[in-house]
């Protein structure tokens, strides 16, 4: 670094003086020489050294040819290596091909490769372009991210590391292993479906469609079946139970791979665009959870008074206890509300587990009433892992105990009352 920035000075001197140089007790004159000149560089950001190389070299993906796959790095500090670089080495006359892992054939290089076919590099081959890329490493650095190598880096081809200090034959053994791919298979990284909206009354849905470019490479699980969950109790939902407005359910379904497919290491779900929770099963089958709401609000609880003709309990969209629902939370109401005069409601919890940001509004129309929110309830935010931000009305005079417990993400919490409600423990 010390020869680096020498060169770098003798060429200030050479080419004028940067913005960022300054120069102290230098005296120029036509007869007199210079006596003596300070260099000061200020701001200099000395980047890091290379610690690490991983070389993947091209992998066979389904559907494109020798000539469309390219080498790439994975690299610390990241992006240390120029991978357009890379992409310029052409080795797609170096790819062999076989039925079944066992005779193999040189591949074309304007053939596609295939699901269940097996692929690999020859080592003989590709030997000399291996140990050409780290003895020549220096030629592909970003030098906007690293200034060079460190001379301690380590390095690995295709995840198998090498030993830099090693014999020809050791490399030639690692080549070897890391180049022979077995069997082609297809990666999954997202996990897409859609489902009709629960409406209020209704049958519950049973269809699921798999959508998205990754739908090829999966299929609903053999013997599996969308299982609706009545939040509010836990429960499956019987066979003839319909939907209740207001109410919150989860949807729960399984989906397997196809043959020669593979979930990558970073697979998610969506339904209807919404992220969704994924439990593993097995190495070939997660259980996706959709949750949602029905969208008119209305009450979930019991009755609160009868119906002497008929027998039957009512709902009273406008009671005392009455659970209500709007696109952001689900609430108890603990002051009736009049036509004149606001009720009041507590905040029990979220419509969508999932959310980044919650704003508590002061007050809001639920059913055709108006209501201030004056509370928030007990646990009401349990389970919301990835919640970063919460916004609190100004109506709020009370918060429960464990409200927003062991929600490790959440990092603010504004409330904008302008007396400090009552906060119930560990709140």
């Amino acid at each position: 670094m010390k020869k680096l920035l020498g060169t770098a000075l003798s060429l200030v001197m050479t080419i004028g003086l940067a913005s960022n140089v300054t120069v102290n007790a230098a005296d120029f004159t036509k007869k007199e020489e210079v006596k003596e000149v300070n260099y000061v560089v200020d701001d200099v950001e000395e980047k890091p050294e290379v610690s690490y190389v991983n070389i993947l070299f091209p992998q066979p993906v389904p559907g494109k040819t020798p000539k469309e796959v390219y080498f790439s790095t994975e690299t610390e500090p990241l992006n240390a290596i120029n991978n357009d670089e890379l992409k310029t080495i052409d080795i797609s006359e170096y790819w062999y091909v076989s039925e079944d892992g066992k005779n193999y054939s040189r591949m074309k290089a304007d053939s596609k490769f295939e699901l269940g076919k097996y692929y690999k590099l020859d080592p003989m081959e590709l030997i000399d372009v291996a140990f050409s890329l780290y003895a020549n490493m220096d030629k592909y650095i970003n030098t906007d991210v690293a200034s060079g190598l460190n001379k301690d880096f380590k390095a690995s081809i295709n995840d198998t590391p090498i030993d830099m200090n090693g014999s020809m034959a050791q490399l030639f053994a690692v080549v070897t292993s890391a180049l022979d791919y077995g069997v082609c298979t297809a990666k999954v990284n997202n996990i897409e479906a859609t489902i009709a909206t629960p409406v209020d009354g209704e049958k519950q849905i049973s269809e699921v469609k798999l959508v998205g470019e990754d739908s090829d490479k999966i299929e609903l699980a053999k013997e599996s079946k969308l299982i609706w969950i009545d939040e509010a109790t836990g429960k499956e939902m019987a066979a003839d139970e319909k939907y209740v407005a207001g109410k919150r359910y989860t949807a729960k379904f399984n989906v397997s791979l196809k043959e020669f497919c593979v979930y990558s290491d970073n697979v998610i779900a969506t339904v209807n665009k919404d992220n969704s929770e994924l439990v593993k099963v097995d190495e070939k089958t997660y259980t996706v959870k959709y949750t949602c709401y029905i969208e008119a609000p209305s009450v979930v609880k019991d009755a609160t008074r009868k119906d002497d003709s008929s027998k039957k309990k009512l709902t009273d969209v406008n009671a005392n206890n009455a659970v209500l629902a709007d696109k952001s939370f689900t609430y108890v109401v603990t002051k009736v509300a009049t036509a004149k005069k606001a009720g009041e409601v507590k905040v029990t919890g979220l419509v969508k587990k999932n959310v980044k940001k919650a704003n508590i509004k002061a007050t809001v129309k639920l059913n055709g009433f108006k209501y201030n929110v004056t509370a928030v309830g007990d646990k009401a935010f349990k389970g919301a892992k990835n919640l970063k931000t919460v916004v609190i009305g100004k109506n709020i005079k009370s918060i429960g105990a464990k409200a927003f417990a062991n929600l490790k993400k959440l990092t603010k919490v504004t409330i904008k009352a302008k007396k400090l409600p009552k906060i119930g423990k560990n709140a």
